[in-house]
């Protein structure tokens, strides 16, 4: 692991581990999977509340192996939107879901979760 001195402007500071994305991959897909998210949030309403997953689509799911060595970071975005996203859980993301279990996602809670997941808080005590 390299730390940089604090001496230096923190946003130049990089803690690197074997399996940590660099700052700038990690800038990137932060910024790719939150036009993604935006997306999704603002042309939900514009699709069915619900979509079934098929049964030969749910099958497949089920027997997909686990790889044996880790996948990239773009592998595992281009799982997520093939083959997660389009069929959304019971419509609670969609107006149209009049309040399943929760209500639907709003901008700021998914940017305050961000936050919330970047300080990686517990409720351990």
């Amino acid at each position: 692991m390299g730390i940089t001195p604090l001496t230096k402007d923190p946003s130049s500071i990089e803690l690197t581990f074997p399996t940590m994305l660099g700052q700038e991959e990690f800038r990137q897909l932060g910024y790719y999977l939150i036009d993604r998210v935006a997306r999704h949030l603002y042309q939900v309403r514009l699709r069915s509340p619900y979509r079934p997953v098929s049964e030969k689509t749910r099958q497949a799911l089920e027997l997909l192996p686990l790889p044996d060595n880790g996948v990239t970071a773009e592998e595992i975005v281009a799982f997520f939107e093939e083959r997660i996203q389009p069929y959304p859980t019971f419509g609670t993301g969609h107006p149209r879901g009049f309040g399943w279990i929760a209500g639907g996602p709003d901008p700021m809670a998914v940017l305050g979760s961000l936050l919330a997941a970047a300080l990686n808080p517990n409720c351990i005590g």
